[in-house]
């Protein structure tokens, strides 16, 4: 499978490595879905940035910074990967 200019297999991108403590291999943080905090109807909102928080970081050091790169790999459009990390408060310049 063909994924970006640099990386053909999911294993180049290191996802499956033990970093750390957690679910899905040391990827996502454990995560009790009835204690987190509920801000109006925002739980599936608050949800989705704990998951994707991790996700994004991984991608962004695999791809060191590389933002075009990275929304290759995750198959979504670069402005929507500038949204989310706004979103998520991350900044891709310090991955390079």
């Amino acid at each position: 499978m063909r994924i970006g200019k640099k990386y053909t297999k999911m294993e180049k991108l290191n996802i499956d490595s033990k970093e750390g403590s957690g679910s899905a291999n040391g990827m996502l943080p454990d995560i009790n879905i009835f204690n987190l905090p509920v801000k109006g109807n925002r739980l599936y909102r608050n949800f989705i940035a704990i998951a994707e928080k991790p996700l994004m970081e991984k991608i962004l050091n695999v791809t060191k910074g590389n933002k075009s790169e990275a929304a290759k790999i995750l198959g979504i459009n670069r402005n929507t990967l500038d949204t989310k990390l706004k979103y998520l408060n991350i900044d891709a310049k310090k991955f390079k």
